[in-house]
């Protein structure tokens, strides 16, 4: 259960923010739902400050404007924040699919 979060932030986009924080952890090599508890708690957080500042104005560019204020929660499900190596892809002769490894 995520206790973090604003009722003004309830208008279009905050939803966007939520998935492009999530995909941000997905493309670090986090664990999916590792990745979505991360997110849900970064975005209700990042809001809730967001929503301190602007109340009923706030908008989901205020929200990821607060992000690095929200700052990295500090729980023992979250992986380091190290590189990722990413995978080595080359062409495959075979219809021209990418071949990763």
């Amino acid at each position: 259960l995520n206790a973090t979060g604003s009722p003004f932030m309830t208008k279009g986009g905050f939803g966007d923010t939520l998935a492009g924080i999530c995909g941000a952890f997905l493309a670090r090599g986090v664990d999916a739902f590792v990745a979505a508890q991360a997110a849900c708690y970064l975005n209700g957080k990042a809001g809730e400050l967001a929503a301190k500042e602007k109340t009923e104005g706030v908008l989901a560019s205020d929200l990821i404007e607060a992000l690095p204020r929200a700052g990295a929660p500090s729980h023992s499900w979250l992986p380091s924040w190290g590189p990722v190596p990413l995978p080595t892809c080359s062409l495959s002769t075979s219809r021209d699919s990418r071949v990763c490894a």
